[in-house]
């Protein structure tokens, strides 16, 4: 007799649930606030990312290979950021869910009809500590709070007494369709239907589907196996879906008791012993399930013989070896050691590794296909980048096919235009001065290099947009276009007679008589006569064409060169300010990350 052993039995569970309740509960805001980051960093580079597109939306919608890679880049961020939005949708149920229960200890529980699940959900509760004529810590507590987590059928469940005081319903002969609960501190105890649950009209769900989707929540799985029919039950095929790190399964064997009849004071007195085959069926039960299940470790499972009857007894009657008989103290040990002991550090690790999945999920780290998150559009900016490498390699690869061709075409055209010059010179008599030709070639070879420029590049750029190539000046070193005359000098002889004195007396003689003497005198010419020899044209083009190629050469690379660094500069730019919030993104998640 005594109620020492009950009351120290109480107080250390509800203890132990206390303290896991407080250690979880800071651990819940740190998820919540890290979660809460992650969303206003995802809205950031949404509001960003759209801001740069405004910028780029002419090169973005153009049918070009460089286009169509920011194109499929801007389609791929919207597929990703559609996709997180899903992503933080389900965190944030996930988180909720964690809320509601990641802050208990959570024990599943599984039982068939009449096996006594009710009874022992509502004794952990407290609800005959509560009656007992002792103190103890259970009636300091605020009463369990029951709620139905899913309802999948209107069958059984949670119900007032006759104190209107909430509790398990007991003694229920139809199946429990829903999963129901109670929160008594930091211990979040789970019902769920049991062995023979199947499906039936007016369900809301498979109950199969319910069950697995709430056993990966649990710390703790107890299956409940009435100990007159040992064999493994139905809903023993759970165990094999506990596989989370620190889950653990406690097989109860119950109403593990028996009548003895005794004659007392004459009078036949019956009462509830245990029975005597507890640790023949505890070790036979715990032998069979590792059997069954090799997936449990043998550290993760024990089969333990329980009396909720002789436990009731105990407390009703102040009579602690009718408590201790029940075992159930046993399991509340066992439930606060799992509290007090790792089971918060083993909780925060499962929603820690959520969380991280969750980050790598964003980041695109882990995907079997390499096309996910940030890596996707990391990838798919690289293809621009490609894309501009390829663009400006086949531009540096057509400046010699490019400049030839100038080459010849201008030379046609300096030939052409020479003749034409000729004429103009010819016809004014004047001349063009090397200054007039320099000019007048130079706007040629502008419009030539301009012409098969854009010729070219619209070649490679299939939304290339014609470009004025940059002005230059060019003095070239030769003389002006004129008509050119030699001027030819000759000489000649005449012989002119000039009157003479008469020369001896004959001649005197004759002279008197009016004769007139002469001799002869020879006079040298000079004279000059001017020929035209056509113009210098010939001595113009020899000087002009070594010239005209020798600066075609710089002049195209140099526009080769300005487009190349200058056409893509706005792609460029889109990469660039889309890498720079990627980077700034990625860094901001991966700080958000818990240490493993």
């Amino acid at each position: 007799m005594g109620t020492e052993y009950m009351q120290q039995s109480a107080a250390d569970f509800l203890n132990n649930l206390d303290h896991i309740q407080a250690e979880l509960a800071g651990f819940s805001e740190e998820i919540d606030a890290k979660s809460n980051e992650v969303a206003k960093l995802l809205t950031l580079f949404e509001q960003q990312s759209e801001a740069i597109k405004g910028n780029f939306t002419q090169y973005i919608d153009s049918r070009d290979r460089i286009g169509m890679a920011l194109a499929a880049n801007l389609t791929a961020k919207n597929e990703v950021i559609k996709t997180w939005k899903t992503k933080i949708e389900k965190d944030r149920k996930g988180r909720e869910f964690m809320s509601k229960h990641e802050k208990y200890l959570v024990v599943l529980v599984f039982g068939a009809v009449k096996s006594g699940k009710s009874s022992l959900g509502n004794f952990i509760g407290g609800r005959y500590f509560r009656k007992a004529e002792f103190d103890n810590a259970y009636k300091h507590l605020p009463m369990p709070i029951f709620e139905t987590e899913e309802e999948a059928r209107k069958k059984g469940g949670i119900k007032a007494d006759d104190n209107g005081e909430i509790w398990f319903e007991e003694g229920v002969t139809d199946t429990t369709g829903s999963i129901q609960y109670f929160t008594l501190s930091g211990l979040r105890w789970m019902d769920s239907p049991g062995t023979g649950a199947v499906g039936k009209e007016g369900d809301m769900r498979s109950m199969d589907e319910m069950v697995d989707e709430y056993i990966s929540y649990a710390d703790m799985c107890i299956f409940l196996m009435n100990s007159a029919e040992p064999g493994l039950q139905k809903d023993m095929h759970y165990m094999s879906k506990m596989s989370r790190e620190g889950q653990e399964a406690i097989i109860l064997l119950t109403r593990s008791d028996k009548i003895k009849t005794e004659i007392r004071d004459g009078k036949i007195t019956r009462y509830l012993i245990p029975k005597d085959s507890r640790q023949k069926q505890e070790d036979d039960v715990y032998r069979r399930t590792l059997a069954d299940y090799p997936n449990i470790k043998e550290n993760q499972c024990r089969a333990i013989s329980i009396s909720s009857r002789l436990a009731q007894q105990g407390i009703e009657n102040m009579d602690e070896d009718a408590y201790r008989a029940g075992n159930l103290d046993q399991l509340m040990q066992i439930l606060g050691r799992k509290a007090a002991g790792d089971a918060a550090r083993l909780k925060e690790k499962r929603p820690r590794r959520a969380f991280n999945s969750f980050i790598e999920e964003i980041l695109g780290e882990n995907s079997a296909e390499g096309n996910e998150g940030i890596d996707a559009l990391q990838t798919s900016l690289s293809r621009i980048r490609e894309a501009i490498a390829d663009k400006k390699r086949a531009l540096d690869e057509t400046a010699r096919s490019l400049e030839l061709s100038c080459k010849r075409e201008l030379k046609r055209n300096i030939l052409a235009e020479l003749s034409s010059w000729e004429r103009e010179v010819h016809q004014s008599g004047g001349r063009l001065s090397a200054e007039e030709i320099s000019q007048r070639v130079v706007n040629m070879m502008r419009q030539v290099v301009q012409q098969r420029l854009n010729e070219t590049v619209g070649k490679i750029i299939s939304d290339y947009e014609e470009q004025e190539i940059q002005s230059f000046a060019i003095r070239f070193n030769m003389q002006g276009l004129e008509n050119k005359t030699e001027t030819y000098t000759y000489e000649y002889f005449t012989l002119d007679y000039v009157e003479r004195e008469a020369q001896g007396f004959k001649e005197n003689l004759l002279s008197l008589f009016g004769k007139k003497y002469y001799r002869p005198v020879k006079k040298k010419h000079t004279q000059s006569q001017v020929i035209d020899m056509g113009t210098n044209r010939e001595d113009v083009c020899d000087a002009l064409l070594p010239q005209v190629e020798q600066e075609i050469k710089p002049i195209v690379g140099r526009e080769i060169a300005h487009l190349r660094d200058s056409y893509f500069v706005p792609q460029e730019s889109y990469v660039q300010s889309m890498t720079k919030i990627l980077q700034e993104l990625k860094a901001g998640l991966q700080k958000l990350k818990f240490a493993e």
